[in-house]
């Protein structure tokens, strides 16, 4: 913190080190403080996409939904090529029950990052909320295969098992679920 605060004090006008100390208060949890450092970010350049990224980031840990979707679209909009992004954007959707949209912007993130595991899990989650269990089942598998030791992804697999009454399947998950969250 202390490097940022110098860096900040030789050059008021570097946005990069208003975004990075606004990191620093967001893993903090001192919310409002990364807000005050990524909108002064945002204010000196108002190209840099991360800055609306963290900033979306920073909203939704306070529950402001709407702002953090105003932020993740900002900055699809200044880098459509932010699978970060669009993760964040599809995960904020979810939890205002736009499941259509969520999926959307959870296959876009996996598009961009096929690597995610946790972009899979999410998409799974709002594909098992709309009663797409096939989708769900595929999604959470794809998480597994990604992160074999992902017991969530586990837990969330034998419900959508469930769902279709496969109830084999779905013991042996939630049985491999318990054994990796212990």
């Amino acid at each position: 913190m202390t490097d940022f605060n110098k860096a900040i004090g030789l050059d008021p006008q570097g946005a990069l080190a208003y975004c990075n100390r606004g990191i620093v208060h967001y893993a903090e949890r001192d919310y409002d403080t990364a807000i005050t450092d990524f909108k002064k970010t945002v204010d000196l350049d108002p190209r840099f996409a991360v800055a609306y990224a963290n900033r979306g980031l920073t909203y939704y840990a306070k529950q402001d939904l709407d702002s953090a979707l105003a932020d993740f679209t900002k900055a699809i909009e200044l880098d459509p090529r932010n699978a970060n992004a669009y993760y964040s954007r599809g995960i904020a959707y979810g939890a205002k029950n736009d499941h259509d949209q969520a999926i959307a912007d959870l296959s876009n993130a996996i598009q961009l990052d096929p690597s995610n595991a946790d972009a899979y899990r999410y998409r799974g989650n709002d594909y098992y909320v709309t009663h797409d269990y096939g989708q769900a089942i595929a999604d959470y598998t794809r998480a597994i295969e990604l992160n074999p030791r992902f017991g969530v992804a586990y837990g969330s697999r034998a419900n959508a098992y469930e769902a279709v009454s496969d109830s084999q399947h779905a013991a042996a998950d939630r049985e491999k679920a318990q054994e990796l969250m212990e």
